[in-house]
């Protein structure tokens, strides 16, 4: 009895301590404090490794969710009285095009339902939709509402989808260790600074990521192909898993997402117009027509835009793709993660995490804002057995290059693919028995 009060006290005292240091951090400066708060994820992730998070751990964890929740609810009220223009607002006014049977990748259009509302130049000038036709259809109920109804409905339906997708990490991963895996996964998820951008500027990755736990979790069933399918909707990066079930060999769950796939290609082309299609993959301006530093902007962290920033190339914006070094290292990558697909020297869920990582290697925008769907590959290390604790070394690193906004996103994801390279090379039977013998 005795004892249960004393941890009671302890955790009291805890959460007093972290809202005082909480509450002078941000009287400083909120994104220092955020960036702060987001260094103790390494010292979290040890004491977790040691199987047992004690009281303090528990009370810091818990504290740090608690507060950092909070500052969420405040930039909600905010959101809700100005919808954020970088993302959401762009959203509404495709699918309100949609709705109206107007066409969303015209711009012209666009402007128009435009009208009355505050945005910047940025926005103004990029007010064409890179979306594909899929998600249009996906997303177009917003359309029916006015602006900020619409918002409200997105966030609401955000943090609905946040909290299932803790949960699903949690009983993948953490459901043995109950309360305590509970409150890891939520501290792992919401407290990184890339998480609050994420959630600031009301993205879909949480629904991607949603359709992709899906999958995992229904991977023994035949339809879970469709889940694939979805997440390439929202985000076309996803596609790149038809390869990774190919290299896996699950023909069953390449005919269920081929055929969801195709399903909503024939539904988007019937309710949207042919037109809409060929301006989409003939006409559209920031798919086929993007300015130049729209390649090389800080923001952009991809294995594309890092190329042109180190080698300082010139090149034609339409022939960006076909640069020699990004199509030699992005095909050697691909070769690489299918051989260690086939190879099996990582379990399953590794595999499949080593495809999430490879997705947003390649991928032509900010790593920021894709934070989320690496929890998984993350738990994949954590969870992790091998002889040496070289990949999971590699994690406190990444954490803190990876809340530094636009600059270093593409270095920490790289550490992150080295971790799991590292793993894959610990588990050859061969260089095990090399170390041994080392020993």
């Amino acid at each position: 009895m005795h004892m249960q009060i004393r941890r009671v006290l302890r955790l009291l005292l805890v959460l007093c301590l972290a809202w005082i240091v909480w509450s002078v951090l941000l009287r400083i400066n909120f994104n220092y404090s955020m960036w702060v708060v987001t260094a103790a994820v390494p010292l979290i992730l040890f004491m977790y490794n040691r199987k047992e998070l004690d009281t303090i751990a528990k009370g810091i964890t818990l504290g740090l969710i608690v507060f950092v929740l909070f500052q969420y609810s405040l930039r909600f009220q905010a959101n809700l009285a100005t919808p954020p223009e970088v993302d959401f607002v762009p959203l509404w006014i495709y699918e309100r095009a949609v709705v109206l049977g107007l066409n969303p990748y015209d711009h012209a259009s666009n402007m128009r339902l435009a009208h009355g509302i505050k945005l910047s130049e940025m926005v103004i000038e990029e007010l064409n939709s890179f979306h594909p036709p899929h998600t249009m259809l996906l997303f177009a109920p917003l359309g029916l509402f006015d602006l900020h109804t619409a918002n409200r409905i997105w966030i609401v339906f955000l943090l609905i989808v946040i909290a299932i997708d803790i949960c699903l990490i949690w009983y993948i991963f953490e459901r043995k260790r109950g309360i305590t895996g509970m409150l890891f996964v939520s501290f792992l998820l919401l407290i990184p600074y890339a998480t609050f951008m994420t959630v600031l500027f009301e993205q879909t990755i949480f629904i991607g990521f949603f359709m992709l736990l899906l999958y995992w979790i229904n991977k023994k069933r035949t339809y879970s192909g469709i889940f694939l399918a979805m997440a390439t909707a929202i985000k076309p990066i996803f596609g790149i898993f038809f390869i990774y079930l190919i290299a896996t060999k699950r023909w069953k769950h390449i005919v269920s997402m081929s055929l969801c796939f195709i399903a909503m290609t024939v539904a988007a082309y019937l309710l949207l117009g042919q037109d809409t299609f060929n301006t989409y993959l003939f006409n559209n301006t920031i798919i086929n027509n993007a300015p130049a530093d729209y390649f090389t902007e800080t923001i952009n962290q991809s294995l594309l835009a890092t190329i042109f920033r180190v080698t300082n190339a010139s090149f034609v914006p339409s022939m960006a793709y076909f640069n020699v070094y990004f199509i030699f290292i992005g095909l050697a990558l691909l070769l690489l993660t299918y051989i260690i697909t086939r190879l099996r020297t990582l379990d399953d869920a590794s595999i499949y995490g080593l495809w999430m990582m490879l997705a947003l290697i390649v991928f032509p925008r900010t790593l920021i804002h894709y934070y989320a769907i690496l929890v998984f590959p993350i738990f994949c290390i954590v969870k992790a057995k091998t002889p040496v604790m070289l990949p999971y070394l590699l994690i406190p690193p990444y954490y803190l290059l990876s809340q530094i906004p636009f600059q270093a996103g593409f270095i920490s994801l790289a550490l992150l693919y080295c971790a799991f390279l590292m793993r894959a090379l610990l588990n050859v039977p061969d260089f095990r028995r090399t170390m041994r013998c080392k020993e």
